[in-house]
């Protein structure tokens, strides 16, 4: 073995005698002291709470009025008149019961406009010489609704006019027309967003002049008379 290879041995030797003394010495941690002592570390902060904005509240928003916009109903209604010192309203017509067609449009959340045609019979006097006689009507009402924000229950106040007519017997032989008004209210329930029904109570006031000389009972002029009518109906909004 030449000289250089035995140094490079005994090189060797020492890098691997000093890698063992090394792993078998203490942590840095634990080493001896001549004095008694301890090794402070700095630990990490601990962690700051995070303060989030609180989001707005979004203002609370009536709820939508209904996207149907126009709505057809059939009601029945019973209907008591009362004449006055003409006496129509005992001879001719006592009290009857017939039916209503009503045509609407929502025009807002507040208000709706009504195109209405209703008919009735109504008992007659063996005096007027007719077994009973008719009413009828075509009107124009406005409609303003109590609670606009309700989505089921929607009472409402009616004004409106209208062109009334009334005439005897069978075959409308006869007959009184004229011009007259109506106001009351009512309530609708609705039942889904396309059926409700409801109930309305109604006074009607009409004034009816004689256009025809071959109506069969007085009087021969003019007539006035005042209606109550309670009915009920089925409407079908579009």
């Amino acid at each position: 073995m030449s000289l250089k290879s035995s140094k490079a041995l005994t090189a060797l030797a020492m890098a691997l005698s000093g890698a063992v003394v090394l792993a078998d010495a203490p942590a840095a941690s634990a080493h001896p002291a001549p004095y008694p002592h301890r090794h402070y570390y700095r630990r990490a902060p601990p962690p700051q709470p995070v303060y989030r904005a609180r989001r707005p509240r979004r203002p609370v928003e009536p709820p939508p009025m209904h996207e149907r916009f126009m709505y057809l109903g059939l009601g029945l209604h019973g209907t008591t008149v009362s004449g006055a010192d003409d006496g129509l309203g005992n001879s001719v017509l006592g009290n009857g019961a017939g039916f209503d067609l009503t045509l609407g449009f929502r025009v807002s959340r507040h208000a709706a406009l009504d195109l209405g045609w209703m008919i009735s019979s109504h008992d007659a006097s063996p005096s007027s010489g007719f077994e009973h006689g008719w009413l009828n009507a075509f009107t124009f009402d406005l409609k303003l609704f109590l609670l606009p924000q309700s989505q089921r229950l929607e009472p409402y106040v009616q004004l409106g006019f209208g062109g009334y007519g009334v005439t005897g017997g069978n075959t409308f032989t006869g007959a009184l027309g004229g011009v007259g008004v109506q106001a009351g209210g009512g309530l609708d329930v609705r039942l889904t967003d396309a059926v409700s029904i409801g109930g309305k109570a109604l006074f009607r006031g009409a004034y009816l002049d004689n256009s025809d000389p071959d109506f069969g009972f007085g009087p021969t002029e003019q007539a006035s008379l005042g209606m109550f009518t309670l009915g009920a109906d089925l409407k079908l909004h579009f």
